[in-house]
Parts: C-alpha cells; sequence; structure tokens
C-alpha cells in the first residue's frame, strides 16, 4: 500500500477522533478495522450509504476514540480510496 494512502487515511481517521490515531498500536488497529470494512462492502455490495455509515462508525468506535455517524460518512469514502484497492 503506498504511503501517500495511508497517510490520507491516518488524517482522516485522525479529523475523526485524534485518539485512534496515537501511538503504533491505535494506528495499526485503524488498518486493521480499514481492511475489515473493506472485505464486509466486499462481501455485501448492497452496504452502503447509511447503513454503511452506522457499519464504519461501530466498527472504528472504540475506548480510544469515537466515530459519529457523521464523521463515518467522511471516513469511509476514504477507506474505499485508500485501503481497499490494495487488498
Amino acid at each position: 500500500m503506498p504511503v501517500e494512502d495511508q497517510e490520507m487515511f491516518l488524517a482522516a481517521l485522525e479529523q475523526a477522533d485524534p485518539g485512534l490515531v496515537v501511538g503504533e498500536h491505535r494506528r495499526d488497529r485503524g488498518f486493521r478495522q480499514a481492511i475489515r470494512t473493506c472485505r464486509a462492502i466486499d462481501k455485501d455490495p448492497e452496504l452502503k450509504g447509511a447503513e454503511l455509515a452506522i457499519y464504519v462508525s461501530q466498527r472504528f468506535t472504540s475506548l480510544h476514540g469515537e466515530v459519529s455517524v457523521a464523521e463515518a460518512r467522511e471516513l469511509a469514502p476514504v477507506i474505499a480510496k485508500t485501503i481497499c484497492p490494495h487488498l
């Protein structure tokens, strides 16, 4: 995965909640969640719009940070553009 795509994804994740990218462990978790999101989209092509935003919100919300549904609506296309094409 190109460094530029990694940086773009991390910047979007940080914009949603800075706590989700503090430390290598949390950044790695973010990439794992993004990969799971891509696989879920592949598995269910109908996972779009509000349903996808809810999925992303739930997937990325943790003890370290929270991604609202509104933030997830902006994060989902970044995942699709920067992470999914490399799987």
